[in-house]
């Protein structure tokens, strides 16, 4: 049996799915009986009555099916939502929603508090209804947790119109093509390295990464958005703090399905206020330090690109804080929680790592293995969509969906769907080798505005991590260069294996996070044909430098450690590295 088969199974969870999964057919046997009941029903009465009664009666008829048990005012919000709560034994809402679409179809209509909510479950249904008429279905919905926090605005959360889209424009152009990419690769490996330290210093006891996966990739984003340096700024610590509270707040399963409900949770919200005025004052006191120094200091990040842009285009200030906000946010707790995933799945599988650990070694440009864990990282745990809108009614799989209703892509049902992925519990980076692998972008037909650019894959539309159609994740190629930067230099300078039983069980909320914070003990990585070497950096500190092969040369960093030159070096002080070693080499 593969190590990491049955990562979502267990007799509790089995045993539960199969009862709901019989009420859920009997359900379905019921719904079904009463449609044919009316269905046949409204066809006499058609034969009777001809014109406007049947046109209504079609129309009736091309609603997506539902699942019954709607409670007033709140939907099916009790049905899929006491495991997000915390119920204990209660199913998550991606588990639920997957078994309610084998009963219901690729296409069904659940009721969300006061909004319908339409959940794409297949991948022709995914592709006609954001890729046909992509700016159709590019609304947002309008959530009170959002409006409080002061992200109206903001790149994820605002209505598609004309400043929104000059604003995209400006990410693509600017702070996501190719160069901007590249140009950041110096900053990402060195956070990376004050990560690998960090972990290092705690060599052979259980460490809690979490926190320290979320502080490395918030200070490495206040760097590239904002060119602050958390060792040297107050303010960033100060934005890295209020960021984590509103995030910790917004992520609230509470919130959440307040926020559906349509009225703000009482008590939870009180501080996002307080949070925003602390944030945009700190944020406007940024922007116009740059203003002021722009002629003599030029820092190339993201904040003096969209001030050079602010001038073409008119953005207001506010803007320019939420696309801050937003990119900072969105950013971060993508990045770590994948990030996390990734470590938790090689501490399980050794073989797997190993292997990431040989690819990387190699010291060529390419790391294909590597690149295949992080792409089945991102298929097995996979992010999950923000809602999208209907701007006008839209026809997907032969329904029709009103002006307003919401529309849910199941990306977790997709990605672990039998019928398109052999053994889909399973952790495989084979099945992301070769040339008919999946890409991370499905192939876009030519008629949609998005397909310029795009990878092509054989398997179109069963794969999105990053989303697909007028929405879809302008920073994908930045994301996947910071996790692989960072797995990079992890696995350069150390291996890892779980604290006890590893749990990959999930926690659904903005993103599919491990349901408990991931536990490793870290050590020194395996030698990997290394040889010890004493040198003297430039503040005159003794260090070991692990030199993987004899033709790689290592070149110091500002801080007079030695920074990895593709992932070959990894050097740290003498006594730190020898504690590393001695606890590494009893793992």
């Amino acid at each position: 049996m593969h190590p990491c088969s049955g990562l979502h199974e267990g007799p509790d969870k089995r045993s539960h799915a199969k009862a709901m999964g019989c009420t859920f057919k009997s359900l379905k046997l019921r719904s079904l009986g009463l449609a044919l009941s009316t269905h046949g029903t409204a066809t006499c009465r058609a034969h009777r009555c001809r014109g406007a009664r049947r046109i209504r009666r079609l129309t009736l008829l091309a609603s997506p099916p539902s699942p019954p048990g709607a409670v007033p005012g709140l939907g099916h919000l009790p049905l899929i939502g006491l495991g997000a709560l915390g119920v204990p034994g209660a199913l998550q809402p991606h588990e639920i929603m997957g078994s309610l679409a084998d009963d219901f179809g690729d296409v069904m209509l659940l009721r969300f508090g006061t909004s319908d909510v339409a959940v794409l479950s297949s991948p022709g249904a995914v592709e006609e209804a954001l890729c046909t008429e992509p700016m159709a279905t590019a609304g947002r919905p309008s959530l009170p947790s959002v409006r409080i926090n002061g992200l109206s605005q903001g790149l994820s959360t605002a209505q598609p119109d004309d400043a929104w889209r000059q604003m995209r424009a400006v990410l693509l152009q600017e702070a996501f093509a190719p160069p901007a990419v590249a140009r950041a690769r110096p900053a990402i490996r060195r956070e990376a390295q004050r990560l690998v330290r960090a972990l290092a210093a705690e060599a052979g006891t259980v460490a809690e990464v979490r926190c320290q996966l979320r502080t490395a990739l918030t200070s490495l984003l206040l760097r590239w958005a904002l060119g602050l340096d958390s060792a040297s700024r107050p303010e960033a610590k100060e934005l890295e703090s209020l960021i984590e509270d509103a995030w910790a707040t917004l992520t609230d399963p509470v919130v959440t399905a307040s926020d559906f409900v349509g009225v703000a949770a009482p008590g939870v919200l009180d501080r996002l206020p307080e949070l925003r005025r602390e944030r945009t004052r700190l944020l406007r006191s940024l922007i116009t330090e740059r203003r002021r120094n722009a002629e003599r200091e030029q820092r190339g990040d993201f904040l003096e690109a969209l001030l050079r842009s602010q001038k073409k285009h008119g953005f207001g200030e506010d803007l320019i804080v939420e696309t801050l906000v937003s990119l900072t946010t969105a950013g971060i707790s993508t990045v770590a929680t994948a990030l996390e995933w990734l470590l938790l799945l090689l501490a399980r599988d050794e073989v797997a790592q190993g292997k990431a650990r040989a690819d990387v070694c190699q010291g060529g440009r390419e790391t294909p293995y590597l690149e295949a864990c992080i792409l089945e990282t991102l298929r097995l745990k996979t992010p999950l969509f923000v809602p999208r809108k209907c701007l006008k009614q839209v026809e997907v799989s032969g329904f029709q969906l009103p002006e307003g209703t919401l529309l849910l892509p199941d990306s977790y049902k997709l990605a672990h769907d039998p019928s398109a992925w052999e053994a889909p519990n399973e952790f495989r980076p084979e099945r992301f080798l070769g040339p008919d692998a999946p890409k991370a972008r499905p192939e876009l037909k030519p008629k949609c505005p998005f397909a310029q650019g795009w990878d092509s894959s054989s398997t179109p539309f069963k794969y999105l991590p990053f989303g697909v159609g007028a929405r879809f994740c302008p920073g994908a190629t930045l994301a996947v260069e910071q996790l692989r930067l960072f797995a990079a230099e992890l696995l350069m300078a150390l291996q890892w294996r779980p604290a006890g039983n590893l749990d990959l069980s999930e926690a659904y909320s903005f993103t599919l996070t491990p349901a408990a914070p991931a536990r490793l003990i870290f050590g020194a990585a395996p030698r990997m044909d290394r040889r010890p070497a004493q040198r003297k950096t430039k503040n005159g500190s003794s260090t070991v430098c692990f030199m993987v092969a004899a033709s790689f040369r290592a070149r110091q960093s500002e801080d007079g450690a030695c920074i990895l030159v593709r992932n070959v070096v990894f050097q740290v002080g003498f006594s730190e590295q020898l504690s590393v070693r001695q606890k590494g080499n009893a793992l």
